[in-house]
C-alpha cells in the first residue's frame, strides 16, 4: 500500500507585490534571544542583493520553520530611502527540557530516571540528549541505562555530524536462572546533502560507523536460547530524501530512506551481519485542520548478530496493542495509518483513529501477505508549542489476533 501526495504549501501575504523584483539592501533578525543571527539568514537562504520575490519570501519562512527552533516566524518588508529592508520576526521555543522518566507501559514494565534534552546549543542548532534511566520489568528482570547524544549540524561546510554512546546492564531472570546483560553501544556518523534539480529536497547521504557489545556474566543454558556474546561493529550507509516540513501544529510531506549495515572483520567485528531497512512515510493535508499520516517500513537481517532474531513488533513505536517484544523476526512488514483531527477554536489539540498492520519472519520466503497482525486505535494529541519536538499523546490499542488491549502515553509520537 502506497500513498502518493502532492505538496500543499499555504501562501503568505508577506511581501509587498509593488516592492517584488528590488533588490535586498539590509536584513535585520529581531526576536532571537539565543540564536544567532548569522544562522537564521543562513537556514532562511537569504542575503543582501538578492531580488525581493514572494516565492523565495514564504519558502525562506517555512525554511525557518523546519528547523523546529521557533514558535512563529514573520517577514517584513520596508521601504527607506528607496532602500528595500526585510526585516525576519521569530518567536523562540525553550530549548532547554528536563522531562521525569516515569513510565509505566502496557505489559507492566516501570521506567524511572530523568531525560535532559538541551536545543540550540550556542544558538547554532546543536543538540544534546542524556538519559538516565532504571528500569523494572514485568517478568522479573531489572537493570539501568544512560544514553548520551550530540548533534552537530551543517555550517559553513556541507556536513553534519551525529556521536551517542549507551550503556545498560539488565538483571535477568529465565525460569529460575539468574544472570546479568552488559551493553555498550557507540556511533558516530557524517551526513551530506546533495542538492539535485530534479528533486524537490536535497538527497542526504550518511556513512557511519557503529560499535555494539553484548556481554554475560554467565552463560546461558542453551535451551533458554538466550543471547550470545561478542562484538558487532558495523559500517552504514543510509539515503534518504526528506521533504516533510513542520507547521505551527502539524507535518505536511514525504520521507523516503534506505538503510544499508554490515558487519566487517576489519573492524574486529564476531558477527559478518547484515540488515537492511527501507522506510517511506507521508504527511497529507486533508483540510486546514485534518491529516492522514503513514509510515510504511522493510527490513531483512541475514545471520542476525548475537544469534537473536533483529526485528521484533510489539509496543508504542511499532504494532500498538502488541506486547513488547513479543513477536520477533529477520524479516519485518510494518504499516502505520493514523487520522489526526484539529480543531479551529483548540488547534494545538487533536484527535486520532489508527491502524498498524505487520508481522515479522524468520526468512524472506516465509513471507505471507495474508497473515498480518492488525490493530486498531484512538487517542489525543497536545502540541506543547512552547517546547522543540514535544508532543503529549495517550493513546489506546485493540488487536485482533491476540484479543489484547493497551493504553500508551509519552512526549514523542510514533512517526
Amino acid at each position: 500500500m502506497f500513498l502518493f501526495l502532492f505538496l500543499f504549501h499555504p501562501g503568505l501575504a508577506t511581501a509587498n507585490v509593488a516592492l517584488s523584483g528590488l533588490p535586498i539592501a539590509q536584513i535585520d533578525v529581531q526576536g532571537n534571544k539565543k540564536t544567532q543571527s548569522r544562522f537564521v539568514l543562513k537556514w532562511a537562504k537569504l542575503s543582501v542583493g538578492d531580488l525581493l520575490d514572494q516565492q523565495k519570501i514564504d519558502q525562506a519562512r517555512q525554511n525557518l520553520l523546519d528547523t523546529g527552533l521557533f514558535k512563529q516566524v514573520t517577514l517584513q518588508t520596508a521601504l527607506d530611502n528607496s532602500r528595500l529592508n526585510l526585516i525576519i520576526k521569530v518567536e523562540e521555543k525553550i530549548y532547554t527540557l528536563l522531562l521525569p522518566r516515569v513510565s509505566r507501559n502496557g505489559n507492566g514494565d516501570l521506567k524511572l530516571g530523568a531525560n535532559l534534552k538541551l536545543h540550540n546549543i550556542y544558538g547554532a542548532n546543536q543538540s544534546l540528549n542524556l538519559l538516565v534511566e532504571k528500569r523494572k520489568f514485568n517478568n522479573g528482570d531489572d537493570g539501568r541505562r544512560y544514553r548520551i547524544s550530540y548533534d552537530l549540524p551543517q555550517f559553513d561546510r556541507p556536513y553534519r555530524y551525529h556521536m551517542g554512546v549507551s550503556d545498560s546492564v539488565t538483571n535477568t531472570e529465565n525460569n529460575g536462572f539468574r544472570n546479568i546483560e552488559y551493553e555498550n553501544y557507540a556511533s558516530f556518523s557524517v551526513t551530506r546533502d546533495w542538492h539535485l534539480s530534479q528533486l524537490t529536497a536535497p538527497l542526504s547521504i550518511t556513512s557511519s560507523l557503529i560499535y555494539q557489545s553484548l556481554q554475560l556474566q554467565t552463560p546461558y543454558p542453551g535451551g533458554l536460547q538466550k543471547p550470545s556474546t561478542g562484538k558487532y561493529s558495523r559500517f552504514g550507509l543510509k539515503v534518504e530524501l526528506n521533504s516533510v516540513h513542520n507547521h505551527q501544529y502539524r507535518r505536511t510531506g514525504y520521507f523516503h530512506s534506505i538503510e544499508l549495515q554490515q558487519g566487517l572483520s576489519l573492524l574486529e567485528s564476531d558477527y559478518l551481519s547484515r540488515t537492511i531497512k527501507i522506510e517511506s512515510r507521508f504527511y497529507r493535508p486533508l483540510n486546514q485542520h485534518n491529516n492522514l499520516n503513514s509510515r510504511l517500513i522493510f527490513g531483512l537481517s541475514k545471520n542476525s548478530p548475537f544469534r537473536v532474531p533483529y526485528y521484533e513488533l510489539g509496543g508504542s513505536d511499532t504494532l500498538r496493542g502488541l506486547e513488547q517484544e513479543s513477536v520477533l523476526g529477520d524479516v519485518l512488514l510494518l504499516g502505520n495509518f493514523e487520522y489526526v483531527k484539529g480543531f479551529e477554536d483548540y488547534p494545538s489539540f487533536h484527535v486520532t483513529s489508527f491502524i498498524d498492520i505487520g508481522n515479522v519472519y524468520s526468512e524472506l520466503n516465509e513471507v505471507d501477505l495474508s497473515d498480518l497482525l492488525t490493530s486498531i486505535g484512538f487517542g489525543g494529541r497536545w502540541k506543547a508549542l512552547s517546547f522543540v519536538e514535544t508532543d503529549l499523546f495517550i493513546e489506546y490499542a485493540y488487536n485482533f489476533d491476540t484479543d489484547n488491549s493497551k493504553l500508551y502515553a509519552g512526549t514523542s509520537l510514533n512517526f
